[in-house]
């Protein structure tokens, strides 16, 4: 094998998108995990394909982590530093997704 990092790279499109499916799934369960909207409700969300204002809001920004690169798991370090840092959080409001993706972008 001349290119030692070939292993390490999707072989196919095929796969890039099945990997990225998996991440994008992530990041919605973390995106509803962190801001407390509940796993059940984005599942319906999906499921009906809803429009509703909140439901847009939550998607668009679980795209816009994804877009930015921003992996699924930092949504948790994310959640920490606003309950620590952002005035919401230390008063023990839960974040609103766009605050949540900001939060991220703000400590990477």
């Amino acid at each position: 094998m001349d290119n030692y990092l070939e292993w390490a790279t999707p072989a196919t499109a095929e796969d890039k998108a099945r990997t990225d499916r998996v991440e994008k799934k992530y990041v919605i369960e973390q995106m509803a995990r962190q801001c407390g909207v509940g796993e059940k409700l984005v599942d319906y969300w999906m499921r009906l394909d809803t429009k509703v204002p909140e439901a847009t809001a939550f998607f668009t920004a679980c795209k816009s982590v994804f877009d930015e690169g921003i992996p699924a798991g930092f949504l948790y370090t994310a959640r920490e530093a606003w309950d620590i840092k952002d005035w919401r959080g230390k008063k023990g409001q839960l974040p609103q997704p766009a605050q949540l993706l900001e939060q991220a972008l703000r400590i990477m």
